[in-house]
């Protein structure tokens, strides 16, 4: 197997060695009169730099009329004028004070925390990326910050707290759990 690896290497460097050493011998053969082929072709000169074959290049793309190319083109506004915008004064909006969220009863608030114990004991945590914007996935889903884990007791993934995931459900109760 090292041998044919080598083979196919040593076979690669031996072209690439032919093609250098036949580009130098035409650029040194380029002035002599002995090959029949400089004789036969009218002599250039040579262009040895990138930019002098860049420039050689863009002197042989044709010049073209943009305008016919693209037709008549609608005049270009001037970016120091200003237009005077319409405004149109409308009612202000009427802003209504937050209805304070009414205690839930006692029975709901445990049936949210069994639940959401219940959910959050069954789960598989399948990654975590702390940082800035943690991530977690949670039986192969992808859940951000603010994001519902758990819909029937609105559970949200609320972040990294002391090592430990924190999730906070609608009544504000937060459960921390191990990773």
């Amino acid at each position: 197997m090292i041998l044919i690896l080598l083979l196919v290497l040593g076979g690669a460097g031996f072209g690439l060695w032919k093609v250098l050493l036949a580009s130098n011998d035409t650029e040194n053969n380029s002035g002599s009169t002995t090959n029949s082929t400089a004789t036969a072709l009218p002599a250039k000169p040579k262009s040895n730099t990138p930019i002098q074959k860049a420039k050689a290049t863009i002197a042989k793309v044709p010049e073209t009329d943009l305008a016919a190319i693209i037709g008549d083109l609608p005049p270009t506004p001037d970016r120091n004028t200003a237009k005077p915008a319409n405004i149109q004064q409308s009612t202000p909006y009427e802003v209504l004070p937050e209805q304070p969220r009414l205690p839930a009863s006692n029975q709901l608030i445990e049936a949210d925390k069994q639940a959401a114990s219940s959910f959050l004991s069954n789960i598989h945590i399948g990654g975590v990326r702390t940082g800035e914007r943690p991530i977690i996935i949670l039986d192969g889903e992808r859940y951000n910050v603010d994001d519902v884990v758990h819909v029937e007791t609105d559970l949200k993934f609320h972040g990294l707290r002391d090592g430990r995931l924190a999730f906070r459900d609608r009544n504000g109760i937060v459960y921390l759990k191990s990773f």
